[in-house]
């Protein structure tokens, strides 16, 4: 924990969002709390270089193109777990 105080004075200073687990290394659940940090992190920069696009425009009324979104975001992240 060394420095914490003052790592975390600089990131509030320049506005900078962070989070702060503690715990002993052993304990599931302060390293459980880092590794789902770090996935999410990963997950972030990767999507950062996705490029999503849509030729033309939807006809209304038509759910062709309709997207349901709270199916699509748990299997775009188990496709892309590999990348993580």
């Amino acid at each position: 924990m060394h420095g914490v105080q003052d790592l975390a004075n600089v990131l509030l200073r320049s506005n900078r969002k962070f989070h702060i687990v503690t715990g002993h290394y052993k304990d599931a659940r302060a390293t459980s709390e880092v590794r789902s940090w770090c996935d999410a992190s990963r997950i972030a920069k990767f999507m950062r270089s996705v490029r999503i696009g849509l030729l033309g425009y939807p006809m209304e009324q038509m759910g062709d193109f309709a997207i349901d979104e709270t199916a699509f975001c748990p299997r775009l992240v188990l496709r892309f777990s590999g990348y993580l």
